[in-house]
């Protein structure tokens, strides 16, 4: 019987125990056929290019025949797209004040438009 001691990166020893007194904690290499069907449905989901996903960050959105871009000023923003559907106010964890989340209704999507200092910061194209 071999008996093996390893070392904590501080160079202590650890306790010696039997190799084989350590083999119920090895995983088994085996893969389960749950685990093999998660893994051809996550292989699915990257080849398609993340077909699956609802949102879609953008540098711009255009509006019409405008084109608004991240960096735009609110200004720059209502003249192109008009009014916003709604007006959501965003706060930190302590509540104070952020930015804000202009919400544009589409026909069958709705574009985010986050500002914070007067400018777009952020667009999101939600399904």
């Amino acid at each position: 019987m071999t008996i093996e001691s390893q070392t904590l990166r501080l160079g202590a020893p650890m306790l010696a125990y039997p190799a084989h007194s350590r083999a119920h904690l090895m995983r088994p290499s085996a893969q389960t056929p749950a685990r093999q069907i998660g893994l051809l449905i996550l292989g699915l989901g990257l080849a398609t290019g993340g077909v699956w996903t609802r949102a879609a960050a953008a540098d711009t959105h255009t509006c019409g025949q405008r084109v608004v871009s991240v960096g735009d000023s609110i200004a720059a923003l209502r003249s192109r797209c008009g009014e916003p559907d709604r007006i959501v106010q965003l706060v930190n964890i302590y509540g104070a004040g952020i930015g804000q989340r202009w919400e544009y209704d589409r026909r069958n999507t709705t574009v985010l438009f986050t500002v914070s200092s007067g400018r777009v910061t952020a667009i999101d194209d939600v399904g």
